[in-house]
């Protein structure tokens, strides 16, 4: 990373920082529960637990890990989403207890099945880098 970069990248952080401290962001609450669960290898767990930090616009979300939740976070508001727990097993770990954040799933026309599909979309195919398509609505 030249110097130029390494400057772009900390005014954007910062930027972002200063943005995030003026907003009032929903508080997530309880959240509304997602039919989401899935099982992960011992290795994608560990990878899940590394989280994800976006680099561009077009990376839309920052995941942080803190036992025993996965917290999906909108990279440049800084909403909180998603949160699932991420329970050990013998063999991996188990994704269950997703909760959508109760503001937004409160919004006109949210489908909760949709939803789980982008939860896991982000979990396997952004994160684990599985292949795998963008979910699409119903009738799209």
């Amino acid at each position: 990373m030249t110097f130029e970069d390494a400057e772009r990248a900390s005014a954007m952080e910062r930027a972002i920082a200063a943005a995030n401290q003026v907003r009032d962001l929903p508080a997530f609450g309880d959240g509304v529960p997602l039919p989401f669960e899935a099982s992960v290898t011992a290795a994608e767990a560990d990878r899940l637990r590394l989280g994800l930090v976006s680099q561009t616009m077009e990376e839309k979300w920052n995941v942080g890990y803190e036992a025993p939740y996965l917290f999906f976070r909108r990279s440049w508001t800084g909403l909180l989403v998603h949160r699932v727990t991420l329970e050990p097993t013998d063999d991996g770990a188990r994704l269950c207890d997703a909760r959508w954040n109760a503001e937004v799933a409160g919004e006109p026309g949210v489908d909760l099945h949709f939803e789980a599909r982008v939860l896991r979309f982000l979990v396997f195919q952004v994160i684990l880098n599985r292949p795998g398509r963008f979910p699409l609505p119903h009738g799209v």
